[in-house]
Parts: structure tokens; sequence; C-alpha cells
């Protein structure tokens, strides 16, 4: 129970966080196609249940079903074939076969061959979105991803809200899929090997981040699909009422990550309750009706997808190596499936079920969720993690630098954190272990004035104890020492 109220107060405290310095202003024109490769991608595959459904079944087993394990097969190679000097080739093959499965799809009828080209282009979509996935996440800011995820919001949202009918066949079907074909192999095309950033190697504490980051997006996932289920059994689709709640929640997005500033653990939180109030107002919806509220709920809700994946990618941005994202990757691969099935079946076998289980698994989840919270803050959630949200770019994420001749100057820490010189005096310090009485000493200032710089220094760190500030730097404190006004000393 203490390490649960500590959670809550520590999240309490992120409301407080100081302010970020994430702009669109930080965006790269040279990291357009990088940000867009995984939006066209991800786009593409949005759109194809709504304008290009698979209704065909291949030895009884429905179209979507088959198309979808090929695709899952193909991601599954793709990401453990990868590397930084692949991409560009492996981004080109899936290029190809995607271009020479789709283009005969949108032209074909219903029928076996139809699936076929289907099963052909899947697997090269598989293939392309494990390139634009990292891609979206070792070569990109955090500027960058915020840009792609509200691009991609906007988008997706206009096409799961666009009513049957509503665009010419020829269009929905034929232009729109084969244009973001062009766009998205384009883009992955223009894949340059150097601008991937990732390590070498991690730490114990590091993959245990990474891990939890992955079960909040298999969660995600998990629940998305009785989200999307509340909408497609829903006897009135409220297409404008659902455009607008999905219209918010990229809104808030835009909202919470430009202008608050505030860090992810906030947006799950909305997302769990977003989430708990459609599926409730989908159980008594009709018996007290509030059908629009719930729709909209439901709409609002799906900003879940949009922050699964910037979160997921920051997550590997931030605490991967090569072998751990392939770890990663062949996971959730392999708990797609399992997190998928049931709402499938129930939709299936017992459609009038759907929203009493809705409600049952999101409300069970939530709970789970919230027992474990401990963990998550532990491992996933520390200050320099949500402050690294808070920044432009993740700090410690970079690829391991070739060895600097023994002459040349060492590199300034301090030098992106855009610290006057007396805070780097006293950051020097504190990292030698001196207390606060020691620092005003040698700096020939009262102890007052040293709170004072320690306190403007750990506001631009983002940071709240010397503890964190050996993190941020990799150094170890000194063992023995006496703590200062209850900071610790000792080693991490």
């Amino acid at each position: 129970m203490k390490k649960y109220m500590q959670s809550v107060a520590d999240a309490i405290s992120g409301l407080r966080e100081p302010g970020g310095r994430i702009r669109l202003s930080d965006v790269r024109l040279s990291r357009l196609p990088y940000i867009f490769a995984y939006v066209f991608e991800l786009l593409l595959y949005a759109s194809r249940g709504h304008f290009n459904a698979i209704e065909t079944s291949l030895f009884g087993v429905p179209g979507k079903t088959v198309v979808m394990a090929f695709h899952g097969l193909a991601s599954l190679v793709a990401i453990l074939i990868w590397s930084r000097r692949r991409s560009r080739l492996i981004g080109a093959v899936s290029v190809a076969l995607t271009a020479a499965g789709l283009i005969p799809f949108v032209f074909l009828d219903l029928g076996t061959p139809r699936l076929l080209f289907a099963v052909l282009a899947y697997i090269g979509l598989g293939g392309a979105v494990t390139v634009a996935r990292c891609g979206y996440a070792f070569a990109l800011n955090n500027s960058e991803r915020i840009l792609g995820i509200l691009v991609l919001g906007v988008f997706s949202t206009l096409i799961k809200c666009t009513p049957d009918g509503l665009l010419p066949d020829v269009f929905a079907q034929r232009v729109l899929p084969l244009a973001m074909l062009v766009l998205m192999g384009f883009c992955l095309l223009c894949f340059k090997e150097e601008a991937f950033e990732i390590r070498e190697d991690t730490t114990a504490d590091d993959r245990r981040g990474l891990y939890w980051a992955l079960a909040y997006f298999i969660v995600y996932f998990a629940i998305d699909g009785y989200l999307w289920e509340l909408i497609y059994c829903s006897e009135a689709p409220l297409y404008g009422v659902r455009l607008i709640g999905m219209l918010a929640g990229v809104a808030l997005l835009a909202v919470f990550f430009l202008l608050l500033r505030r860090n992810v653990w906030h947006l799950w939180n909305i997302f769990f309750g977003a989430a708990a109030l459609a599926a409730l107002l989908a159980v008594f919806g009709q018996r007290m009706n509030v059908e629009p509220a719930g729709m909209l709920a439901l709409g609002f809700s799906l900003f879940g997808w949009e922050t699964s994946i910037y979160f997921l990618s920051c997550a590997l941005r931030r605490f991967s190596s090569l072998r751990d994202l392939k770890i990663c990757t062949v996971i959730f691969i392999l708990a797609a499936p399992v997190a998928n099935l049931p709402d499938d079946l129930i939709s299936q076998y017992a459609p009038a079920a759907v929203p009493g289980v809705a409600l049952a698994v999101v409300l069970g989840t939530l709970v789970v969720m919230l027992a474990l919270a401990p963990y998550s803050w532990k491992y996933l959630f520390s200050q320099e993690w949500l402050g690294d949200l808070s920044r432009s770019d993740m700090r410690r994420a970079v690829p391991d630098a070739p060895e600097a001749p023994s002459d040349a100057p060492a590199p300034d820490p301090f030098a992106p954190f855009a610290l006057t010189p007396r805070q780097q005096d006293v950051a020097r310090l504190l990292l030698a272990a001196k207390t606060r009485r020691q620092i005003a000493g040698e700096l020939g200032v009262s102890e007052s004035t040293v709170k004072t710089h320690v306190t403007e220094l750990y506001k631009k760190l983002g940071i709240n104890s010397r503890v964190e500030l050996f993190r941020l730097f990799g150094a170890a404190p000194a063992v023995n020492e006496e703590p200062e006004n209850g900071e610790s000393h000792g080693t991490l």
C-alpha cells in the first residue's frame, strides 16, 4: 500500500512538472520521409477495412484472417533480418511486393484471385511497416514524432468517419490506396543508414522500461478491438458525432504536447477513463437514450491509437538496443492475435454481449494497471524518462560513438541543456558529491544562493533529486556520504 500511495503521489507531482521544450519548429525537413513513411503505411493499413474489405474465404478461413496472418509473418521475418544497412533494401523489396499485390487487388472483383493478390500486398506491407516503424523510432526526435501522430490522427479520422457511398468507389477503392502506396514507397526509398540512432546495448533497467512500454501498447490494442466493435454494433453509425469525437481526441494530443507540455502518464489515465465511459454508455445508451454521447465518447477514446504509437516509439528510442527491438517486435506479433481474437469471436457468435464484455474488459484492465502502478512507475514512468518526453529529443539512446583521440577535448555534458556558467559549476560540484555547504564555500556564496541555483538547475534538467542527476549524467555517487536534505548519495 505504501508503494501504491507513493506512485499516486508521483503521478500527481507530474502535473506540476516544468514545461518542456517541444516545438514543431524543431522538425527537420530532411526527416519528413521518416515521419510520413510510417504515416502513409498506417493510413493504407487503416483504409483496407473501410474501403477495401476482404470478404472472400480461403479453405473456410475468413480472408481477413488469412491476410493478417501473412502480414504478421512478413513483419516477423523483416524485423529478424533488419539492420540499419539493410533498411533501404528491405524497404524497396517490401514496396515492390505491396505494389505487385495491391494494384491487381484494387481492380479485381471478389474471388480467390483477389484474395491471393491481397495476401501478396499484405506480405509487402508487413515488411514496410517494420522499416517505417524503425525509422519513426530511431531517426526522429519527439517533435517530429508528434507531428506524425497529429497528421495520422486527422487523416485516419477522415477515413474512419467517411459514410458508405459518400466518396465515388473509383476514388475510395483505387485512387486513394494507390496514392498512399506511391507516397509510402517514395518515403521508404529516401531512408539513409546514417539517420538511424540506436544503441548497441542496454541495461537491465532499460529493458524493464521497454517491456512495460510494450505492455501498455499491447493493452491498448486489446481494448481497441472492443471499442471498434462497440462502434460497428451500434444501430446508428452517427458518423458526424464520431468525427467530432475523434477530432477532439487529436486536438487533445496537440494541446497536451504543444501547449500544456505534460507527459504521457496523464494521457494514459485519460484514455482509460474515456474508454470506461464509452463502454458504460454503450451498455446503458439505448435504455437512457444517450447513443450520441456514447458515440462521442467512443470516438474520443480512439486517440489512444496515436498515443500508443508515439509512446512505444519514444520508449524504443530511449531504452532499446537492436536486440531488444527484435525481441519486442516478436513479442507483439505473437501477442497481437491473442489480444484481438476474443473481441472478434464475441462479435461473431454473441454480438449482443459486446457492450457488457467491453465494459468488463476495460474496467478489469484498469484495475490491473492500477494494481501494477508501483512497478510501472518504478521502471517506466520515472522522472528522468518523463523529462525526456518533455524535450525535443531523448538524451541517452544514441549510437555508440567511436573512441576519440586521447588528446581530443572531452565533450561538454551540459551543452544540450542551456545552463548558465554558475549552474554548470553547481552541477559539477553536485556530481562530485559535495554538500550545499561545501559548494557555498567553494563558490564563495551563501547556502540559500546555492539552493536557488540547485532549484533552477533541476528545472532545466527536468529532474527532482540528486539521484536523478547522477542517473542523467551517468555518474556513480560517492558512498558513505551523509544525506543532504533527504537526498541519498548512495550508489544506485
